[in-house]
């Protein structure tokens, strides 16, 4: 397997790195559609401890976020909730989508979006995880089985001031 294909060819510098945990995230996807569907909060687990892998101490790999560490906040969003406020939603949202919903898997996809966006559960790497994330409600609930559409690019299309204003 060339180096490139698992991620861990990219050059060693800050992009870099999340380039390569990104593209490592999104190659893992097909295979956490089914553990999404039971347990998406172990498929969250294992994409942060992909994504973040050249990011974060092997430590806090697919852990939220604890004590006083405050995520990044590229977007500057503002303020995150407490960890205790994000373990508390974050089992609130697994239930949601274990136990399934008659929303439209659109309507599902946003609200998975929106509510890791606001959390933003890991130090490291949280928008990347909600966009993975949108992709594997899509699969899960059937509209985008085999993981053709592009989400981002309407996200893209939006364009970043935008985006930012819609989540905050």
């Amino acid at each position: 397997v060339p180096m490139w294909w698992s991620g861990d060819a990219w050059e060693d510098s800050p992009m870099g790195r999340i380039a390569a945990g990104v593209w490592r995230g999104y190659r893992e996807l097909p295979a956490l559609v089914e553990v999404w569907r039971t347990a998406p909060l172990q498929a969250l687990a294992r994409l942060h401890s992909l994504v973040a892998k050249d990011l974060e101490p092997g430590d806090d790999l697919g852990r939220p976020r604890q004590g006083a560490l405050e995520p990044d906040d590229p977007l500057r969003l503002g303020p995150a909730p407490s960890p205790e406020v994000t373990v508390a939603r974050l089992g609130l949202l697994s239930s949601l989508v274990s136990a399934g919903t008659t929303a439209p898997a659109l309507v599902e996809a946003a609200v998975v979006h929106g509510e890791l966006m606001t959390l933003r559960p890991f130090r490291t790497c949280s928008g990347p995880i909600a966009r993975m994330a949108t992709r594997l409600v899509l699969a899960a609930r059937m509209l985008d089985p085999d993981q053709l559409s592009v989400p981002e690019a309407g996200l893209v299309a939006l364009g970043r001031p935008r985006y930012v204003a819609a989540l905050r």
